[in-house]
């Protein structure tokens, strides 16, 4: 980011502060004047101003808090369809698979990534894609061993909690 694009941000951002704190301190005197009602509280102004106030994006203190405006200190992940790709290798291979076999067929396509990496990469993935109903899973071991293999497919390779035999890998 170059320095005035930053110092932009900087300048925008305090300029929103200087109105907040603006209005904070007209709202903290109206709110300790005596002679204030409880229906004057509930003006959508104050209501606004104390959401505003509730979401403002302070980042710290001094200048170890200072951020540019817009950053994260989240990863990037950069769009490259990897969810679509694991969903279409699902349908395209017609059974349940464990993470593992599904990491080996990625391999290929992710050299940068070590076997652990893309493994974690994917688990990720493949929760996501439950949570958004495009996979399931279960796990074929007794009670006990839940959890500790997952065979993954589409939804509607599953009879209620059970899969499907013909999706089943043989």
């Amino acid at each position: 980011m170059d320095k005035n694009k930053i110092l932009n941000q900087i300048q925008v951002r305090l300029k929103s502060l200087e109105a907040e704190y603006k209005a904070l301190s007209e709202a903290k005197i109206l709110l300790t004047q005596n002679k204030t009602s409880d229906k004057a509280l509930n003006t959508k102004s104050l209501v606004k101003l104390a959401e505003q106030s509730a979401k403002a994006k302070l980042t710290g203190k001094g200048t170890a808090g200072i951020k540019a405006i817009g950053t994260s200190n989240r990863r990037k992940r950069s769009s490259n369809g990897f969810s679509k790709k694991v969903v279409q290798f699902f349908q395209s291979s017609g059974k349940f698979l464990p993470t593992s076999v599904i990491a080996a067929k990625f391999k290929s396509s992710y050299p940068e990534k070590n076997e652990v990496e893309l493994s974690k990469y994917l688990a990720v993935v493949l929760s996501q894609q439950k949570a958004k109903g495009n996979l399931t899973s279960y796990s074929p071991e007794d009670k006990g061993q839940t959890g500790r293999l997952l065979m993954w497919g589409l939804p509607e390779w599953m009879d209620g909690k059970k899969p499907k035999p013909a999706f089943v890998k043989k």
